[in-house]
């Protein structure tokens, strides 16, 4: 199954960034496939998030979705991997039936946990995992996504070059304001387009979001200063964004931050 082969005029389409737990167990992977199998249409996992050792999203998401209708989008960083062993990657994905696929640039390495790789940019990355796919001739093209940032005066030629690229997903970077998605390029685009979205579950993650760049408007500043009940004031929020950028984006990309529940009952309110 292919993310393009849904019709988002029918439905939004809903996808959720699983963090697997650094334990030793599956545990965490078992339980988020009973919470999303019959609800979610895409997984996604990072790369050694924050630039620090983490699980390989390509292990965690082929136990999460194998034998289920779910599709599993591993992120993939040229940060930390040369040529030779994102091809490897893509080899191994496809042999699990796994053939979509994020290219972030990553965030920089933390402490001493060693150099970056870097041997491709994000864009050589996303050219050179379509040519290599393409190559193996196999029965499904790989499908590349990458990210959106709505805040950036310059996003619309950047959009353009990773889809130049190959790329024909993006995920938007978390957003809570549907004014920066409400462009022509946007509205009239030939790719699928997820709006990012963490709930908030904490009147302190205003003050984080704002370090990470992402606007909030102050009206949403007071309403979230105010609430007695984040949960639903979350809940409110996206189901409100949802229909206000209708024809704007194809789906909703949950962020959860290891709160799977909460992203469970966004994806039933949308």
């Amino acid at each position: 199954m292919q993310i393009s082969n849904f019709q988002s005029k029918q439905k939004i389409l809903k996808s959720v960034e699983i963090v697997p737990k650094r334990n030793e167990n599956i545990d965490d992977l078992l339980a988020a496939r009973e919470i999303f199998s019959d609800i979610a249409d895409m997984v996604t996992a990072p790369e050694n998030q924050m630039g620090r050792p983490g699980i390989d999203p390509l292990m965690a998401l082929y136990i999460m979705t194998h034998g289920t209708n779910v599709i599993a989008m591993p992120h993939v960083t040229p940060r930390d991997k040369n040529t030779l062993y994102i091809s490897s990657q893509i080899l191994t994905s496809e042999k699990l039936g796994i053939n979509h696929f994020f290219v972030i640039g990553g965030d920089p390495i933390s402490g001493n946990f060693g150099r970056e790789v870097r041997e491709m940019d994000t864009n050589e990355t996303i050219r050179h995992i379509r040519k290599f796919s393409r190559e193996q001739e196999r029965h499904k093209e790989a499908i590349i996504g990458a990210a959106l940032n709505p805040y950036r005066n310059s996003e619309e030629v950047i959009v353009r070059s990773k889809i130049e690229s190959g790329a024909t997903l993006f995920i938007s970077q978390m957003c809570y304001n549907s004014e920066p998605f409400k462009k022509k390029w946007i509205r009239q685009r030939k790719f699928k387009l997820f709006l990012g979205f963490m709930p908030i579950l904490k009147k302190s993650n205003i003050e984080s979001l704002s370090k990470m760049g992402v606007l909030l408007p102050e009206g949403l500043k007071s309403i979230i200063a105010n609430s007695e009940n984040l949960r639903d004031t979350s809940l409110k929020l996206i189901d409100n964004l949802v229909s206000d950028m209708k024809g704007y984006i194809d789906g909703v990309h949950i962020m959860p931050i290891g709160n799977n529940e909460i992203a469970k009952e966004i994806m039933e309110v949308l």
